[in-house]
């Protein structure tokens, strides 16, 4: 029996580095083929989302580098075998189909400016409620994805296209990809987002107006 593969796309620090060490050694002891990918193009994204059992991204930021977000493809939001892992909370647009890989906003933060606690969401940690992010030795990110990893090699979903063609220049335009880009329904993302959470930009021109509606809803 071949193993199932995952790839994983490291954040470009020492700190990522140390991650994806982590799970490496977590997926190989789940099951996984596991390799770590540092060309963060489409074209490497694609093939991880395609071809493989299990994408990885490590999408952790100091706010200057860029890393493996290059190398996500916006199709991730229709697979849910797409995993997305942070040390620093992720962008409130980004719609990983599985949520829980990364701490809630504003964290580390415990208190806003005015001086009142923060109220962290609950989200699950390995099937059971939780309200704390630990991140002393990744420990909440790991407990999540070991789920996750453990989940998927018992209930695989990712479309799996023969790895070799992917590695001609042409690939993104084969029948295989054409057809299988067809052939996708809605985004698994958005059938999961919870339907209370609303996105505001500070550059949009009705910010003001909106926060005051806002505040007649709480």
């Amino acid at each position: 029996m071949v193993a199932p593969t995952l790839t994983v796309f490291p954040a470009p620090d020492t700190a990522g580095e140390r991650l994806a060490q982590e799970i490496v050694r977590l997926g190989t002891t789940v099951g996984y083929n596991c390799r770590v990918e540092t060309e963060y193009s489409l074209r490497t994204g694609m093939r991880a989302q395609l071809c493989d059992d299990v994408a990885v991204y490590d999408l952790s930021t100091d706010g200057r580098t860029v890393g493996a977000y290059r190398a996500l493809s916006a199709l991730y939001t229709f697979f849910d075998h797409v995993l997305m892992v942070s040390r620093t909370p992720l962008p409130i647009n980004l719609l990983p189909a599985r949520s829980g890989g990364s701490p809630p906003y504003p964290y580390p933060a415990r208190q806003l400016p005015d001086g009142s606690p923060v109220q962290f969401p609950q989200f699950s940690l390995l099937g059971s409620p939780s309200d704390e992010w630990i991140g002393d030795g990744n420990h909440s990110l790991l407990a999540w994805l070991q789920d996750q990893l453990q989940d998927l090699f018992a209930n695989p979903t990712a479309p799996r296209l023969p790895r070799e063609p992917s590695f001609d220049p042409l690939w993104p335009y084969s029948n295989d990809v054409r057809q299988l880009v067809r052939s996708l329904g809605s985004p698994v993302a958005w059938t999961r987002a919870a339907q209370d959470r609303v996105f505001l930009s500070h550059r949009g021109t009705q910010y003001e107006a909106a926060l005051r509606l806002a505040s007649r809803a709480e």
